[in-house]
């Protein structure tokens, strides 16, 4: 099924990213599984030329988001996520993954020449998630990307109601009152983090992109 993602908003950025130049503490050495049946020579086939593309990825390089670089193939991406997206198109790549124990959508975005250039993250509060566990879920990413991308270049509380001031935090981002908002910006990556009430949601969504790798002209709103 298909959830469409807004874009973060104008502030929240969409630049590009590119090469490893950041280290990762969650870089995982990969194995690939083996096939069950000893019969199936496709699967034989299908699995060896696996471990030779997994051959190729240093599984020790430093990375720029998750175990991914910029300008990494969609196969490479497969590979390193070891897992089924839950959508594919020709330039998308989507998972769905616990992140400080919340679900979270997250694309992976490819340009004409099949290099990865960006990544979003996405949830929300349609599973019955609560306000202030939203807030919770805000602050708990932005300490995730901070351990990643160190302190970010902003941070702050965008006032778009002055009732602002007499709500909580949680009930100012209910009402729209509010809109939290964290930027970073590292030599290869730029990324945004967001929390706010659009339509009556609360959704909670990152942006990393890459510096140099290209991307498409005219990129369109992330479908996943």
């Amino acid at each position: 099924m298909k959830i469409i993602i807004p874009f973060l908003f104008a502030i929240a950025i969409s630049a590009s990213m590119t090469g490893c130049g950041d280290a990762d503490s969650d870089n995982k050495e990969m194995t690939t599984t083996q096939p069950t049946t000893a019969n199936s020579e496709a699967e034989e086939t299908a699995t060896i030329t696996s471990t030779a593309t997994v051959a190729k990825i240093d599984t020790n390089r430093k990375t720029d988001i998750r175990k991914t670089c910029w300008g990494d193939s969609k196969e490479d991406v497969k590979l390193l996520e070891n897992d089924k997206p839950t959508d594919e198109s020709e330039k998308d790549l989507v998972y769905t993954a616990l992140i400080n124990g919340v679900s979270t959508s997250i694309m992976y975005k490819f340009n004409d020449n099949d290099q990865l250039f960006s990544v979003f993250y996405y949830s929300d509060d349609k599973d019955g998630r609560q306000p202030k566990e939203m807030v919770s879920d805000y602050n708990e990413l932005k300490d995730t990307i901070c351990e990643k991308y160190g302190d970010p270049s902003y941070s702050d509380v965008v006032v778009l109601n002055d009732l602002h001031e007499y709500a909580t935090e949680a009930e100012s981002i209910q009402l729209g009152y509010s809109r939290f908002i964290s930027m970073w910006e590292t030599n290869s990556t730029e990324g945004s983090l967001v929390l706010s009430n659009s339509n009556y949601t609360i959704k909670l969504m990152a942006t990393f992109t890459s510096k140099e790798i290209d991307q498409p002209q005219k990129d369109s709103e992330p479908v996943i």
